[in-house]
């Protein structure tokens, strides 16, 4: 039988490439461009680069042994206010150095996302389990903003990537 943490890191990279894949390939001068709402594509790379890394930290805390990391997150206002200032932090990265930070967030989640083989994996799904929710959430998360990037993407005459 695979191992449950092989199986969450496979979900999580199949997404992960079909998302890089759209974002990597969109040609510069629309990277900028604001179409999501208030946010670019940078922004949206910077959006799930930060949530890359709070899922990293708290998913480390629980491998420590952390059994409330207290990484609670609130409702969509507070959720709202959390992205906005997470954004504004990162406001002055340029192209590349979003994507860098992306990629090293993602390092950071899969090295976190190992640390958890040490947990019985019933712990991963148990009713309302945040550790799943957590684990699996960045295939979840560029899930939720793959369709938009590719729907765009073909607004432009970029194709789906």
């Amino acid at each position: 039988m695979p191992d449950l943490v092989d199986e969450i890191l496979y979900l999580n990279a199949r997404i992960e490439r079909d998302f890089s894949e759209a974002v990597l390939t969109t040609p510069a001068p629309y990277r900028d461009d604001r179409w999501y709402g208030e946010w670019s594509l940078r922004e949206i790379v910077l959006h799930l680069a930060t949530w890359d890394e709070m899922d990293a930290r708290y998913l480390h805390a629980v491998a420590q042994g952390d059994a409330d990391a207290r990484h609670r997150w609130g409702g969509p206002a507070e959720t709202d206010a959390l992205n906005a200032s997470l954004i504004a932090e990162h406001a002055g990265q340029d192209w590349d150095g979003a994507i860098a930070y992306a990629s090293t967030a993602l390092d950071q989640l899969h090295a976190a996302i190992e640390a958890l083989r040490i947990l019985p994996p019933d712990s991963f799904w148990e009713r309302g389990s945040l550790l799943r929710y957590r684990a699996l959430h960045s295939a979840t998360h560029r899930t939720h903003h793959l369709l938009p990037v590719i729907e765009w993407r073909e607004s432009l005459g970029l194709g789906d990537s």
